[in-house]
């Protein structure tokens, strides 16, 4: 079950007015995923796509993830305790763009923040591409309650499919 962010994905963060402001929390750095994560992560990443993608060979999985790093139509990103990936496409007979969350891991209970942070990174990607929506919650170790709460009101979409073989 995939959830959508609702509305135009805005690629501007909406500003907050506090009266009293709130306590200083240290920002969560996210890079673009690169070869000197591919050492960190790899093979703990490696490991996660090969338990959720059970139907494709583990070096097309390695080979993919190497070719996705340098595309612009994918936003490869990583925290410290987490990793996303998004891709941009478009509907047949659509001129406008659809942002997709391919995955959010966390590496540990404590690193919902960074995929929290990972996906308000996503959504300003799809809106400054001219996305509609983002859809979300397709693989993820972050509650659709708490991707809800950090990103605004999420709407449910069903989708279907039969097997083709």
């Amino acid at each position: 079950m995939s959830f959508v962010v609702e509305g135009a994905v805005s690629p501007v963060a909406p500003r907050h007015v506090e009266t009293d402001p709130a306590p200083e929390t240290p920002a969560i750095e996210l890079h673009r995923f690169g070869l000197p994560d591919l050492e960190a992560k790899g093979l703990w990443l490696h490991s996660r796509l090969c338990s959720f993608l059970p139907d494709l060979a583990p070096n097309f999985i390695a080979a993919t993830l190497s070719g996705i790093m340098a595309s612009n139509e994918f936003l490869f990103l990583c925290a410290p305790r987490a990793v996303g990936l998004a891709r941009i496409t478009k509907r047949p007979l659509s001129v406008v763009p659809i942002a997709e969350e391919v995955f959010v891991f966390i590496t540990e209970d404590a690193g919902v923040a960074d995929g929290l942070e990972i996906y308000v990174a996503m959504q300003r990607w799809a809106g400054s591409l001219g996305a509609e929506e983002l859809i979300v919650g397709t693989a993820t170790d972050i509650k659709q309650s708490e991707i809800s709460k950090h990103l605004g009101k999420v709407k449910m979409k069903t989708i279907y499919a039969v097997g083709v073989k």
